[in-house]
Order: C-alpha cells, then structure tokens, then sequence
C-alpha cells in the first residue's frame, strides 16, 4: 500500500514537473515570436504553403527540405491567416514538446529521475534551440520528430520485458522485440525523414550501434552471436555499404519516390577530399563544435564526465545514446558536409544534453558531501541535497542573459553568436513598410528576395533581383538565363531595358547586393545613378534604392555606408594620388568638401587621412543629404598616394539615426588653389 502510494506521488511530481518546464519553455519560445521580419530561409515554407493554399500546387518541391513543417504551416495559415506569428507557432509547439520527449528518453536509458529532470531543463534553457524554435523553419519538427524516432524505436527494439526463449532461427533474430511499437516506429520514421531528409541517418546510427552490439558478443558467454537482432543490423550495415558506394540506393528509392523527388529526401553525397584535408576538416568540425562549446559555457566537460559514466549506469543504453549522436556527427563533418552550418545539429543536439545531464548528477553527488558540511543544509534529507547542487550548477552554466537578448531584441541582425546560427535577420518588414507610403500603381518593384517583399507587399508581381544563382551541384554561381524581356533584372541588359521602360521603380536588396548574385556593372549604376533611402530601415541591412524618370539624382562618386549593419565601423580605404604640381599649387589650409548623409552628430564621424591625422566631420544640416566643409592642414597631405577613411565613433552613443552614408569627397579647388 506504501510502495503504491508512494509510486502515485512520484508520478504526480514528474506531471508536475514536465508540464511546468515545458510550459516555462513555451512561454520563452513564444515572448515576441512575431517581432523579426520572415528570415530568408523560412520564405521556401511561407510560398509553398501559399501556393498550395491559393494555387493548388504541391507541397513537395525542389528547395523543400522540410515538407512536414510546410504542411504545419499551412493548416495554421488556414485556420488564422496568413502572418509571421503563424508562420513560427507550429515551431514553437514543437520545440518546447521536445522536452517532455528528451525527459522520457532521458529517464529510459539511465532509469533516474534526476538525470532526465536535468536533460530537461538543459533542453529549456538552451539559447541554441531557443533561436532555432522561434523561426518557421524545419529544424524543431525536425528535432521533435527525430527524438521521438529515437524514443519508439528503442522502445521497439529493446523491451523491458524479458526475452522468450528462442526455439527456431526466426525466434533468434526476432526475439526480444516489442511489435507493439512496430508500426508507430514505421510511421514516426516516415514522418522524421519527411521533416528533414537528415533523419536517414538514424540507419547508419542503428545499423552501427548492431554491429557494435554483435562484437561485443563476439568476446562475450552469450548463445547464438551471429544469429540475433543485432547480428541482423551488422549484416545490414554491410549490404548498406555496398549499396551506398555502387550508387544503386537511386534505383531502389525509385521503385517508392519519383526520381525527381529524390534529392528532397537524400542528401548530398560528396567525396572525402575535404576531411581528408587538415585545414578543411578543422573548419568543418568547428562549425558543430562550437555549438557544444558555446551553447552551455563549460557543458562540454560534464558531457565528457557523462558519456563516462553512463557506461557504468547501462553499457547498452549508453552505447545507444553514443553511437546515435557520433555517427550523424561524423557523417555530416566529413561526408556529407555540402551544407555545413550549425543549424544542422539540431536533432542530435538533445543527446549531448542527456551525456551531460548525466556528468552533471555524477558531480552533483560528489558535492553534496561538501554540501553537507553547510549548516542549515545538513539536516535535509540526501535526495534534495543532490537537488540542491544540481540547481546551483544548472544556474551557473545557464545562459539568462543571452536569452533575455535574444527574446527581446530591438534589432534585425546577428541576435546572438553567429557560431550558434550562422544566420542573420533583415528587416524586409520596415523596409516594404517604408515603400508602401511612397508607391504608386505603376511603379515597379525588384528585390534580392522577391517572395519575402511579396509576402509584405502581398503581391506577385515582385521582380527577382539577381544576375547569378548558386548552383550545388558545380558549387558555384552561375548566370541566369535570360528571359528576353523588359520587365527582368536577370542580366544587366535586361535591367537596364527594364529600367528605361518604367518611369518610377524600387529596388529592395540585402547582402546579396553585395555577393556574386548581382552583376558588378548594375551594383555601379545602382549606387551611383539611383536616389538612396536611408532612413528606410533603421540600421539599413535592407536598403532601398529608387528611380524616376525625368528627376536627376545628384551624382554619387562612391556609396559608403559607415557604423550601419552591413559597413562596420569604417568606411573602404579611398586612396588619392596627388603629385608635386598639386601640392605645390595648395594654400596652407585646404579645403574637403564631403556628400554625406545622417551624420548628426558633431563626434559621430571621424576622417582620416594616412592613418596618421583625424577630424570630426560636420553634422549634416537636415534630414536628408548634404555638403559639409571640411579645413584641414596641408601638411597632413602628402606627395604621392594618400589614404583617406571614414569611421564611426565606437564610442558615441546611439543616435535615433544609427551610422551614416558618404557619398562624395573632393578637394575645393576655390579655396585650397592659389590664385
């Protein structure tokens, strides 16, 4: 009667528990989820969702890795319209349902509570997951549905329950089998892979961790070694091998998925030569590693203290949770590494936590006889003496700050360490808001990411902004084929056709401006022939270009953008070459005259001339642009070549106007010219 009571409350405590953290979890996944504008990469579910809602097209497509969030995304467009709120919820449900998953896992292979409460709140307070859960994208269905893979299938594969005895060969392979999860591990494997084509990893990870089952067997007492489950998966892991190298793996997915369709499901395959490559391989290896170095500062080392230590809880269930994050770790560093980005670790990711929620309850127990000796703590009984050095070690290691940060950010941009995402938001949402107030019907809108404007805009009429697009399978970029029309900004003549036949346009572009998509003769004629916006967005990562027939803009020599999100704090060296004749001819003081923009402040920018002489730059007059005089000594100039720079004051204080654009810088040959 004790021991069933005593079960009830357990039970009661971890309900308690996993609806109290996951909804913790919930609610920061959720805090401002809509503030950022759609992210370039979350666009590919927003116009497939679109388009099968509108449209009737299919919701599989070339550039869509992900199909199971598409459809998330659509039934919510359906039921509350179309937004960036409902773009990410689907995600953030998903996210903060990976913790009671990562919990149960947690508790299954280890059998203590502690551990799986502690994989729990690691999974919370990840800043990691928490970017990754707020954007509508694939990788928290992807890491949802890849747990629970994880979860059924060991529920499949190894039962609590004790094995039959075996009476034929079948029995022997097939024994110790749950066939109750077989069909649920059938379906939550179809779901993963159609949330990431990654998920097919999960093969070579069982097929690995057999094999290593049967050489353990191998050395060891046990009947039967090579007729079992696990001697059936190293079988496996060979005929997968040979099908892998011969390139017959195309054939056999085409008797189940049209061929076209087959690279939405596969990876990539590349060769070796990069991991065998040093300098190669360390660059791929850092771009995982950083996120288990980064993430939880100093994680890492209880993880390596875990993986230790769950060897001695359970030899198998470790060698499970080891092999299921080593393998998809190896395979994406050195094989298949034509995407390499930390985005990509998502779904092994809450293993490295369960490995160090395991370190960290080993340690935990080491402690509390240090605890111990604390007065006031010393009549507690041991169980909540463990939890109370677990508390004080998840809150050190914890990243509060930082999600803080994250959550409430004011800004576009890079939100948090770059080697956590490599991913960084504009702000399309300003910069359309901003063009809407000025647009007429007939003007004309081009965009380096036209479905992002037209998702703002809500129109289908944005014409794409670039010359070259990226081509994977040669990994380089390659000229778009012209369309022989004058409504096109695929080639430069076909721009400028364009540009000619419609009085009044926009241009709405972000780094891609900047990249080999656009064509160096259209980004010169861009910069130098067309009016610049810039208070369009407030720290200008989308910038807004204009044109209209029959206004001339005042000619621009070079556009630099200097202390805004794209530039830096300084401007490109601007080097002038000035001979004898031309020193000789200057007064003692000469006279600079500088175009520029959003300039307000008398100590925002600094010019500098040979990296050895500075002067503040005047504050611009108005709003808009202006021409600041600039005196200057003539013996800060010098024959031959001169070196002249802008660069923001790191240390000013924001202005309501962040950095400022130079457009033009000469001499003033009236005043610094003898007569």
């Amino acid at each position: 009667m004790t021991n069933h009571k005593m079960k009830t409350i357990n039970i009661k405590h971890t309900l308690f528990f996993l609806i109290s953290i996951s909804f913790l979890a919930f609610i920061i996944r959720l805090y401002r989820v809509d503030f950022l504008s759609i992210w370039v990469d979350e666009i590919v579910h927003v116009k497939t969702a679109k388009a099968f809602l509108f449209n009737n097209q299919s919701l599989i497509t070339d550039d869509n890795n992900g199909i199971f969030t598409t459809f998330i995304i659509t039934l919510f467009y359906k039921l509350f319209g179309i937004s960036e709120f409902t773009t990410r919820i689907g995600s953030v449900i998903l996210g903060a349902s990976s913790i009671p998953l990562a919990y149960i896992l947690a508790q299954r292979l280890f059998k203590k509570d502690s551990i799986a409460m502690i994989a729990a709140f690691l999974m919370t307070f990840s800043l990691y997951l928490i970017f990754w859960s707020r954007l509508g994208r694939m990788y928290a269905t992807f890491q949802f549905t890849y747990l629970a893979l994880l979860l059924i299938f060991h529920l499949f594969f190894e039962p609590k329950e004790k094995a039959i005895e075996a009476k034929n060969i079948l029995q022997r392979v097939f024994k110790d089998l749950n066939w109750t999860w077989f069909f649920p591990f059938i379906l939550i494997l179809l779901l993963s892979i159609f949330s990431h084509r990654l998920s097919l990893f999960f093969i070579p990870s069982i097929l690995v961790y057999g094999s290593f089952i049967t050489i353990f067997y191998f050395f060891g007492t046990e009947n039967h070694k090579f007729i079992n489950k696990y001697a059936l998966l190293l079988y496996s892991s060979i005929l997968l091998l040979i099908i892998t190298l011969t390139g017959t793996y195309k054939h056999i997915l085409g008797f189940f998925i049209p061929q076209e369709h087959i690279a939405v499901f596969v990876p990539s395959l590349l060769s070796l030569e990069d991991g065998a490559d040093p300098a190669k391989l360390e660059v791929l290896l850092s771009i995982y590693i950083n996120i288990l170095v980064k993430d939880y500062i100093y994680l890492y080392l209880f993880a390596f203290v875990g993986v230790i230590i769950s060897f001695r809880l359970n030899k198998k269930n470790a060698l499970y949770l080891l092999i299921n994050f080593l393998v998809p770790f190896i395979l994406m560093s050195l094989v298949f590494n034509s995407m390499a980005s930390p985005r990509y670790l998502i779904y092994i990711y809450p293993l490295f936590l369960i490995a160090s929620a395991v370190g960290i309850d080993f340690i935990a127990e080491k402690l509390v006889f240090y605890v111990d000796k604390i007065y006031f703590i010393n009549k507690l009984n041991l169980k909540i003496k463990d939890y109370v050095v677990i508390a004080c070690i998840l809150i050190l290691l914890s990243p509060f700050k930082d999600i803080w940060k994250l959550i409430d950010t004011k800004e576009h941009g890079k939100i948090i360490d770059m080697d956590l995402t490599h991913a960084s938001t504009s702000n399309w949402r300003e910069a359309t808001n901003y063009v809407k107030r000025s647009f007429k019907k007939s003007d004309i809108i081009m965009s380096t990411n036209q479905w992002i404007c037209g998702f703002y805009l809500n129109s289908d009429s944005v014409l794409a902004f670039r010359q070259l697009f990226f081509d994977r399978k040669s990994e380089s970029f390659v000229l778009n084929q012209s369309k022989n029309s004058n409504r096109s900004a695929n080639s430069f003549e076909e721009f400028m056709n364009t540009i000619k036949t419609y009085p009044r346009g926009w241009i709405l572009a972000d780094y891609y401006l900047y990249n080999q998509a656009t064509d160096p003769r259209i980004f010169d004629y861009i910069t130098q022939n067309m009016k610049y916006h810039f208070d369009a967005t407030a720290d200008g990562n989308v910038q807004v270009f204009s044109w209209e027939h029959g206004i001339i803009e005042p000619k621009k020599v070079f556009f630099y953008e200097v202390g805004r999100y794209k530039s830096g704090k300084e401007s490109d060296g601007l080097i002038v070459n000035l001979d004898s004749n031309i020193i000789n001819r200057l007064n003692d003081k000469v006279k600079f005259k500088i175009d520029a923009e959003g300039i307000d402040n008398k100590n925002e920018m600094m010019f500098f001339i040979n990296l050895e002489h500075s002067h503040y730059v005047d504050t611009c007059k108005n709003n808009n642009r202006d021409t600041l005089d600039l005196v200057l000594s003539k013996t800060w100039l010098k024959e031959g070549k001169n070196d002249f720079l802008f660069i923001h004051n790191p240390q000013l204080k924001e202005n309501s106007r962040k950095g400022a654009c130079i457009y033009n810088l000469y001499l003033d040959t009236l005043s610094s010219y003898k007569r």
